[in-house]
């Protein structure tokens, strides 16, 4: 008998369930992310990043060292084997991110009427997006703070 209610699965194998490999390799090919691809396509690189959102992973190598570890628990997933961080990196650099945000559409228009509305609660009302871009206002006001040393640029405040 086939259990329905996901009882002993990761997360991870839950969600990436619902992801389909087929579609979502033709919406990288649509947007030339399988250029030059040999072995890590574009399904997979959707795994690997999803992997490390879950893990809530910060760097290139600490993404690497989690996944190349749990190789061998993802293959129910679609994942094949270990990683290379120059695969990885240049996957990163290579690939458009047109791919990622075709994806994104794709799932949205299948699950969306699925997800909470978050416009009927109070805090989103209160919710501003700010941007932190760094923005030097007194640059030019403080170009005489700080000491001089004998070699090089002032130092401090």
């Amino acid at each position: 008998m086939e259990c329905r209610n996901f009882t002993g699965q990761p997360i991870y194998a839950q969600i990436t369930k619902y992801l389909s490999k087929g579609e979502i390799l033709g919406q990288s090919r649509s947007v030339g992310g399988e250029r030059y691809v040999k072995k890590f396509d574009g399904f997979q690189h959707l795994l690997v990043l999803l992997f490390a959102v879950f893990k809530n992973y910060r760097s290139l190598r600490e993404i690497l060292t989690g996944v190349n570890t749990e190789a061998r628990h993802l293959w129910h997933a679609g994942f094949t084997g270990p990683l290379k961080m120059s695969t990885f990196s240049d996957a990163n650099n290579r690939r458009p991110c047109k791919f990622f945000e075709a994806v994104y559409k794709s799932l949205y228009e299948k699950f969306g009427r699925f997800l909470p509305d978050s416009r009927d609660y109070e805090w989103a009302q209160k919710l501003y997006v700010m941007d932190s871009t760094t923005i030097s206002l007194f640059s030019n006001v403080l170009k005489g703070a700080g000491r001089n040393p004998k070699i090089g640029r002032k130092n401090g405040g």
